[in-house]
């Protein structure tokens, strides 16, 4: 019995994206659950001095407090030109131009170019673009990055300065600073600060109670014989618990001489593994393969990426 020797794995490919728009994002559905951030729910039982006393003494949520930005008028951003004539539309930038977003009439929420300092990694099996480029906001779940290769026509933006606000429609844009831009929805937000450092309440991405995640999420660690990598989720719905069981099965698998075949292929519990290409990459190339894990029934697939430079190919080759 022997360990499988090492095999090659693939450099990411890091172009284009799939078409995306605000009022498509905000009819996207999840086979994950949305978690609920803790609070959000008053108790229906509570007495009225109760609830009085309550709403007092609670911290205030996000964006609830005067914020001594400068009040912009929303018509400022409003696309004009002949290609507007019909549409309503707003386009706002951020101070230092990292941040761009669209925003249209009847549209639940923006979509917005990033320039990302360190882009979420979103390694869809189909999509060569496995770096966000920008993030959208998905109706009653907030706001989630994406890779895209194209994006339509986005609708030309007006800065928004240093210390300024404005209210789109029940969206806000806030810019506190030079380096520090906010969209806010409702309770949800995301912020884009120090030099292109992106947080949001969505984010990182986590499996919801039942162990079920989205795309992008890792779902764990493992140390292979490429080295530590993590575990990202590949497909919306996969379950990270039984993703990182398959996964430690099979990097710790003692391998029969009769089994060992170049592409690893291996079927564990009803999910099978190997090193491949993704399906975007359409020759052969054995600098293009990764360990995928992937269930038979096809609600389920994960793939390992380099834990330190997930993002860059040239530290997952061996």
């Amino acid at each position: 019995m022997k360990k499988l020797f090492s095999l090659l794995t693939l450099p990411l490919v890091t172009a284009g994206l799939v078409a995306c728009s605000s009022d498509e994002g905000t009819q996207e559905t999840h086979r994950f659950e949305v978690v609920e951030s803790s609070g959000s729910q008053s108790s229906a039982q509570s007495s009225d001095s109760a609830e009085e006393s309550d709403s007092t003494d609670r911290e205030p949520g996000f964006g609830s407090q005067p914020s001594g930005l400068k009040e912009r008028d929303a018509e400022d951003f409003r696309a004009t030109g002949f290609r507007y004539e019909t549409t309503v539309a707003w386009g706002v930038r951020s101070p230092d131009g990292r941040v761009s977003c669209s925003l249209h009439e009847g549209s639940q929420g923006p979509w917005c170019f990033v320039g990302f300092e360190n882009p979420p990694i979103l390694p869809d099996p189909e999509n060569p673009q496995w770096e966000a480029n920008m993030v959208s906001y998905i109706e009653g779940a907030g706001f989630f990055p994406k890779g895209v290769v194209d994006a339509g026509d986005q609708v030309p933006s007006q800065q928004l300065e240093e210390g300024e606000k404005v209210d789109i429609n029940g969206v806000i844009f806030e810019a506190p600073s030079a380096d520090e831009f906010t969209v806010q929805v409702q309770d949800h937000h995301f912020t884009v600060k120090d030099g292109g450092q992106f947080s949001a309440d969505t984010y990182p991405l986590k499996p919801d109670t039942n162990g079920y995640a989205p795309v992008g999420t890792v779902c764990g660690e493992t140390d292979t014989n490429f080295g530590r990598q993590k575990v990202f989720v590949q497909t919306d719905g996969t379950n990270c618990t039984t993703a990182m069981e398959i996964v430690d099965k099979y990097v710790n698998y003692e391998w029969d001489i009769k089994e060992v075949n170049t592409r690893g292929i291996l079927e564990l519990d009803g999910w099978k593994c190997s090193h491949r290409e993704p399906e975007f990459v359409e020759t052969p190339n054995p600098y293009a393969r990764r360990i995928h894990c992937e269930d038979l029934s096809g609600i389920g697939r994960v793939v390992l990426l380099d834990a330190a430079h997930p993002e860059d190919p040239k530290h997952s080759e061996n």
